[in-house]
């Protein structure tokens, strides 16, 4: 049997188990001190997994809520499509400030300069706007209806719709709400388009001092032929492809602007002539969250440069501007195609807009559900092998000297 230490009041789940232990199998012979004192530190270890794991809402109540909502969300989509977009104001009011106070109080990085990201600002946007059609709808002039609606398309049903499919967390995720509300900004939106794109008599009927859009007005660009998306967005205002195109780059040079000012400096650890950390980074941003997850390795290889050199870069926070430069090309690439692309393919069918709708929920519920098996299969297992890495080489090792 287990050799049983004095109990101390600080750890009485490991000594229930080491009781359980004891009372299941009597007849089993009794550990070293050693071989006593590892076990105590792997159920210290499965413990500390558990807290960390209920203190980033993984319970019962969070879990429940996270269904209702869910099920709330898809009802209201379903059968009351004209009151869709209120409850998308009444979901942000409750879920956008949650998320910023939780990104704002993120550790050991603050993330609130997330929200400068390009999905973040649109949504932003696209409130502002409904609030100013609800608050003060009859002197918004109907040229200006007419920009912010095709914006709003744009925007919605392209790179909004596109990014879902392609970010990994992007994922159906209940218990988190941080997860939850990245979903809800970039997969709620193009729903939300759907009400007014296949049942626009309705909420006009509902709310006519609010909204005065008619579909068969809205074109998607300019001219004919396959060179008709690719004019100059100034040439082609009133247009979803030119409404849209002109916030995307009013946004790309605001941004890169700051991220070249500050942005890039922010997620640097700061370190004197002799390498020493001085000061470590206090704040994340979008780019240095992707970059340091694969693109700068991806990037690495393109240049040609040392792996061991990306390491370095990503532990650090160091940057060089090439790799910013990719970064942002590749994003204002597959911001124009899906802006092109995915907004005209909504705009033809109503099967074809409910497909894709349809295709993007089953496939974040996939990504949700691969979560959830990992966590109740193998994340303890994970856990214990990174914290006993050392161990475990140093006797991998040691073996093999043998």
């Amino acid at each position: 049997m287990l050799e049983t230490p004095a109990k101390k009041a600080t750890e009485p789940h490991i000594y229930e188990l080491y009781g359980q232990l004891e009372k299941n199998n009597p007849h089993q012979p009794r550990l070293s001190g050693s071989e006593a004192e590892t076990i105590r530190r792997v159920l210290r270890s499965l413990q500390k997994h558990e807290r960390e794991r209920l203190q980033k809402g993984f319970n019962r109540l969070n879990f429940t809520v996270g269904v209702l909502n869910t099920l709330l969300i898809a009802w209201v989509f379903g059968a009351h499509p004209e009151h869709f977009w209120l409850l998308f104001l009444v979901e942000s009011s409750v879920l956008l400030p949650l998320k910023i106070y939780q990104d704002y109080t993120a550790r050991p990085m603050c993330q609130v300069f997330y929200y400068l990201d390009y999905c973040w600002v649109m949504n932003f946007l696209i409130i502002l706007a409904f609030y100013a059609l609800m608050l003060c709808g009859d002197r918004v002039d109907i040229n200006l209806r007419h920009h912010m609606f095709t914006a709003v398309l744009g925007v919605g049903c392209g790179s909004l719709l596109g990014a879902t499919g392609i970010l990994p967390f992007a994922a159906v995720v209940f218990h988190d709400s941080s997860v939850m509300t990245s979903l809800f900004v970039h997969l709620v939106p193009p729903m939300l388009l759907h009400t007014f794109l296949w049942n626009p008599s309705l909420i006009l009927q509902t709310w006519p001092t609010v909204f005065h859009f008619h579909q068969e007005e809205v074109r998607m660009w300019p001219g004919e032929g396959w060179t008709a998306p690719f004019v100059l967005p100034w040439n082609a205002l009133g247009t979803v492809v030119g409404d849209t195109m002109i916030i995307y780059w009013v946004w790309f040079v605001l941004y890169v602007l700051w991220m070249l000012t500050f942005g890039l400096e922010l997620t640097r650890t700061k370190k004197d002539p002799s390498g020493k950390i001085v000061a470590k980074p206090k704040y994340d941003t979008v780019y240095y969250s992707l970059a340091r997850d694969s693109f700068l390795l991806a990037a690495g290889n393109l240049w040609g440069r040392k792996v061991e050199v990306t390491k370095r870069m990503i532990v650090d926070g160091e940057y060089e501007y090439r790799d910013f430069a990719l970064y942002m090309t590749i994003h204002a690439c597959l911001t124009f195609a899906s802006t092109v692309v995915l907004p005209y393919a909504c705009q033809t069918s109503r099967y074809v807009h409910s497909a894709m709708i349809w295709g993007l929920v089953s496939l974040c519920v996939f990504r949700g559900a691969s979560r959830y098996v990992y966590w109740v299969t193998s994340s303890s297992s994970r856990a214990l092998t990174r914290e006993y890495r050392d161990i475990l080489e140093y006797n991998h090792n040691a073996k093999k000297k043998l």
